[in-house]
């Protein structure tokens, strides 16, 4: 009789867009216990970020661009994740003990759970080990109500880690745990500050001590409330969720910028940005040169709410083409161009 295989533990790190996965993984990867660990990053657009503000954080990276993993690069993680087997068994990458997929923040991790039944060698070597969901403090209670994205991945998580807690109300997250509670009672809760989780337990991520089995993440991550809306008279949360259709009110678009001369010229273009489109812009982030800077700006926007600026981890790969991604509802890079926002001498 042939001996079991060691399945290789797979840690599904979600959440909404710019509600802080990057910043949560890299407080992750920090720790000892974070040794031994390869990050597969699945970008939602033409050029990847992330990957780029991970850098130095695991032992091996790769990213999946410009689709969403659940759906159109569905075949590409699994191809992804049989190159990471054959290139850890033929050493010719250091070994790996776990594997962390941070998705798309549009991503239905329910569907990205068949992946772990329908493909064999995948079912073989990798075991779902924990889906892990960020959610925004600032903003999470409305996305939740929103957009049937940020609810998928809160319902299909056993750990919840709420973010921005610094710059957040306590009335706030008070309120977005409560809707939390109702949306998955069965999930751990715990908040984090600048990606640092205020839980003694947060590294017990990678100890398997979140075990997601992978039938009951499928169907709990299938049959999903399709709207929260006027829960507060019943407490519940009514009606299933068709993930067909899911990304398509979405789309995502780059601008290339130029060197910019001085940071407030950058500030000021996406306020007004922010300021005409609100709740149509869902995320903006990306790189920008300013002044005699060495290293890129890295831009976050979110909603309407424009992040302080941060540079990129030293020794980043850089080329040295400044861009902006842009993740949107029913707005077009050609109607954003129209409105004179953009000088046009920063434009490439």
């Amino acid at each position: 009789m042939p001996l079991p295989i060691d399945r290789i533990p797979i840690v599904l790190l979600t959440g909404f867009l710019g509600s802080g996965k990057t910043t949560l993984l890299r407080a992750l990867l920090q720790g000892p216990q974070a040794r031994g660990t390869a990050v597969l990053i699945n970008e939602l657009g033409a050029i990847g970020l992330d990957h780029h503000l991970a850098w130095g954080a695991a032992d091996s990276t790769l990213v999946l661009e410009n689709g969403c993993v659940c759906c159109s690069v569905q075949d590409d993680l699994s191809s992804a994740l049989e190159d990471l087997f054959w290139k850890r068994l033929h050493r010719k990458i250091p070994r790996f003990e776990r594997v962390v997929i941070e998705t798309t923040g549009i991503a239905d991790p329910g569907r990205i759970v068949e992946i772990f039944s329908s493909q064999s060698l995948v079912a073989q070597r990798y075991v779902l080990s924990t889906v892990v969901c960020t959610v925004d403090g600032v903003f999470g209670e409305r996305q939740l109500g929103q957009h049937r994205e940020c609810l998928a991945q809160a319902a299909g998580a056993d750990v919840i880690h709420i973010t921005k807690t610094d710059i957040a109300t306590e009335e706030g997250l008070a309120s977005l745990e409560r809707l939390l509670r109702r949306v998955n009672p069965a999930a751990v809760c715990w908040r984090s500050v600048a990606g640092v989780s205020t839980s003694d337990a947060f590294f017990d991520i990678f100890s398997g001590a979140f075990i997601s089995k992978d039938a009951q993440a499928t169907e709990r991550s299938t049959a999903l409330p399709v709207s929260i809306e006027g829960t507060a008279a019943s407490g519940e949360v009514p009606g299933p969720l068709s993930s067909a259709g899911i990304h398509k009110h979405i789309s995502s678009f780059v601008l290339r910028f130029k060197r910019f001369e001085y940071h407030h010229e950058v500030d000021a273009m996406l306020r007004d940005v922010l300021s005409k489109y609100g709740p149509r812009i869902l995320r903006i982030k990306g790189l920008i040169e300013v002044g005699a800077d060495a290293l890129p700006r890295v831009v976050q926007a979110v909603g309407t709410c424009l992040y302080p600026a941060g540079q990129l981890p030293a020794g980043a790969p850089w080329d040295g083409a400044g861009f902006l991604i842009f993740i949107v509802i029913g707005v077009s890079r050609e109607e954003l161009l129209s409105d004179g926002m953009f000088p046009v001498n920063r434009l490439v």
